[in-house]
């Protein structure tokens, strides 16, 4: 089994760094950038030269420093889908997602496959970089192992949400831009899915929400409004194995009604509405939020249509809420969905 971080974690950060004498026309390389508190994916292609059965597995990294392995940052992550696959076929696409939390803002070393670091750029325009620090990325050289046969090549075959852009370091000190590349032209979710990517890695345009068909798993993006309405039919389920997420806005009034079966119960169900804080877990207030739930009493041997009424006040954040004693759900006021990872989704 071949296991491809094991064989380049030594490798990677041994390198050294090329002075480069300025030229007449300056010294040029790619970044990629995207935005603080958001998600983005990097879809990659692999191929394989020559086809065998050995295992083969992604471990992407991100860095805070460009020769020390041990700087990685626990606001911003990245992980591979697939994580693992078998060289047995020609083609295999994998989705790299890396997720910004909060105002991570920074540029950091990325790695994704094989050997290198690429620059990323995090919260920041080009004209915020520093231009040494750009050309330490452009002129650095690795001590690479030999590229075999069984090793795979990696090609990047699009983006969603981050963009990359050719920068120029001029003589004199200054950046331009030369090209820009933000491939957002996605194909229709049934297409990425034919391709290989997998379901919940389907990317959407801005504005829809990825969703899965119960009756085939395959991918469908839809408005918000109308995912709520599917999965509440039963029609459709959450893009992950993470519970669906509720959204409303600030200083609003929000309702979800709940079905209770207790036929085969023969005690009665207390409920008690609380909202707790997603990181903490501690308990919100009701002047932040306000829950009040309506009957508060499920009998026994009956069937029961429970309402929750949510109040937020002048709040934002993603939080949960207790239907009963097990049973919580997310709920993400003023919100976007693209701000939301499955890790956020853990209770």
């Amino acid at each position: 089994m071949k296991i491809l971080p094991l064989s380049i974690t030594a490798i990677i950060f041994l390198l050294s760094i090329t002075f480069v004498l300025p030229s007449v026309h300056g010294i040029s390389g790619s970044a990629l950038f995207m935005k603080s508190n958001s998600t983005a994916k990097i879809y990659a292609e692999f191929t394989f030269r020559a086809l065998s059965h050995e295992t083969w597995n992604l471990s992407p990294g991100l860095y805070t420093s460009l020769t020390d392995p041990s700087s990685q940052t626990k606001d911003i992550s990245i992980v591979a889908s697939p994580s693992s696959f078998i060289g047995n076929t020609t083609h295999v696409k994998v989705t790299y997602t890396i997720t910004a939390k909060g105002d991570a803002k920074g540029v950091y070393a990325l790695f994704l496959h094989f050997c290198g670091l690429s620059p990323l750029m995090i919260g920041l325009d080009y004209s915020e970089v520093n231009p040494a620090t750009l050309k330490e990325f452009f002129t650095v050289t690795y001590n690479c192992p030999a590229m075999t046969e069984s090793v795979p090549d990696m090609n990047i075959v699009g983006y969603s949400g981050i963009v990359s852009k050719n920068i120029t370091i001029n003589p004199n000190g200054t950046i331009s831009v030369t090209s820009v590349e933000e491939t957002e032209a996605l194909d229709s979710p049934l297409k990425q899915f034919k391709s290989g990517i997998a379901a919940h890695d389907i990317a959407c345009k801005e504005g829809l929400q990825l969703i899965i068909k119960s009756e085939d798993e395959s991918p469908v993006c839809v408005k918000l409004q109308t995912a709520e309405r599917l999965v509440a039919r039963g029609w459709a389920h959450g893009s992950s194995d993470g519970p669906v997420v509720y959204f409303m806005k600030s200083n609003s009034i929000a309702k979800i009604s709940v079905e209770y079966d207790s036929a085969q119960s023969d005690a009665q169900t207390n409920l008690n509405a609380r909202i707790y804080n997603s990181t903490t877990m501690y308990q919100i207030p009701p002047t932040e939020i306000g829950t009040t739930v309506n009957p508060s009493v499920v009998p026994a041997h009956s069937n029961t249509t429970v309402v929750y009424t949510i109040t937020s006040h002048d709040t934002s954040g993603l939080f949960w809420l207790s239907l009963d004693a097990c049973s919580f759900v997310p709920i993400a006021i003023d919100l976007d969905n693209s701000k939301i990872t499955n890790s956020d989704l853990q209770p």
